[in-house]
């Protein structure tokens, strides 16, 4: 993740951007606040691998997109959201990542 003080991320345009990244049948399915809620669980899965310490410098962190769908997945399961289907939550997770590489914060 790029450390870079000029990279914002915004959770309106993050949920606005993933929208639009979705399936017809999945946008239909899946509320902005379902879309905030994996955002969460993503900025979750960040924190516990030390993505967001300060002190990472600019060493290069890398995951693979499989790990952090999993960790979406088994979360929202334990915290007993089961609304959305795997299908769904992976859509919104790849959808995150596109956002955050459109952005800038992957490099």
């Amino acid at each position: 993740m790029a450390k870079d003080d000029d990279i914002i991320y915004d959770d309106d345009d993050a949920v606005k951007f993933i929208r639009k990244t979705l399936e017809a049948p999945i946008a239909a399915k899946v509320s902005d606040d379902d879309i905030y809620y994996i955002i969460d669980l993503i900025y979750d899965f960040y924190e516990s691998k030390g993505f967001m310490d300060n002190d990472n410098g600019d060493e290069e962190i890398e995951f693979a997109d499989d790990e952090l769908i999993d960790f979406a997945l088994s979360n929202a399961r334990k915290d007993g959201f089961g609304k959305l289907s795997e299908e769904e939550i992976s859509a919104i997770v790849e959808g995150e990542l596109a956002y955050c590489e459109s952005i800038g914060i992957f490099k």
